[in-house]
């Protein structure tokens, strides 16, 4: 499988490979305001049904956020919330889409 130091991304920042594989915060499009995104450019192997999970935390106006302020489509033993319903188990990984990673 692919692990963080051999993925190469021209947008996405903070790359860490967690328990449940691969964790990257998207950057904002400087094409299309509001489009943030993460782009792998460089992937060693192809993998197949590679889950993904769409985590958003949202700010108040001092630039701070909290676990409330923390929600996931749909689920990560990295969010509180579904560690609580879930446990702090590989069963809390819920993924909000199957994508494929072509080698390249």
């Amino acid at each position: 499988a692919n692990q963080s130091p051999t993925i190469g991304f021209s947008a996405g920042k903070g790359l860490k490979t967690t328990a449940d594989g691969v964790y990257i915060t998207s950057e904002a499009s400087d094409k299309e305001p509001g489009l943030f995104q993460v782009v792998a450019d460089t992937v060693p192997q192809s993998e197949s049904s590679v889950g993904v999970v769409v985590m958003i935390a949202t700010l108040d106006s001092n630039g701070n956020t909290e676990s409330g302020r923390q929600f996931a489509f749909y689920c990560s033993r990295l969010l509180d919330s579904c560690v609580s319903v879930h446990g702090d188990s590989p069963k809390a990984f819920k993924p909000y889409i199957w994508v494929d990673m072509k080698a390249r």
